[in-house]
């Protein structure tokens, strides 16, 4: 199975660089306790005692719910490279695809074109 793009990005950029070659090249399935050891998840708990740090876990951190403009700006802060990349493949992918439907040798892209792709990915994709 191909990853497509923007799960392969997000892979990359969130786990290290051996559990990513691991999991994408080599197709490993994880474990709980293996992927807590390898940095994938904060940590495993076995299933009867799953729910209760569930929700102990999210009292913890409803605090964040107080001021989601704060919470939001900063994550979208930390994250804003990852999804301005991911979407200029998008774009560049669905007007290589209009191209190629219509047959067009277009040697720059005109904005027009690219204001419409960019509507359309963004409804398409968010």
């Amino acid at each position: 199975m191909i990853i497509p793009d923007p799960e392969l990005a997000l892979f990359k950029h969130k786990l290290p660089a051996h559990v990513f070659f691991e999991t994408v090249q080599l197709a490993r399935r994880w474990t709980g306790p293996d992927a807590a050891e390898a940095g994938i998840v904060s940590k495993a708990y076995e299933l009867g005692d799953l729910l209760p740090m569930a929700l102990e876990k999210a009292a913890s951190l409803a605090h964040l719910g107080n001021n989601r403009r704060v919470y939001g700006t900063m994550k979208e802060r930390l994250f804003w490279r990852l999804r301005r990349n991911q979407h200029a493949r998008r774009r560049s992918a669905l007007a290589q695809k209009m191209r190629t439907m219509n047959n067009l040798k277009v040697e720059r892209r005109p904005s027009a074109l690219i204001r419409k792709l960019s509507s359309i990915t963004r409804f398409v994709y968010d």
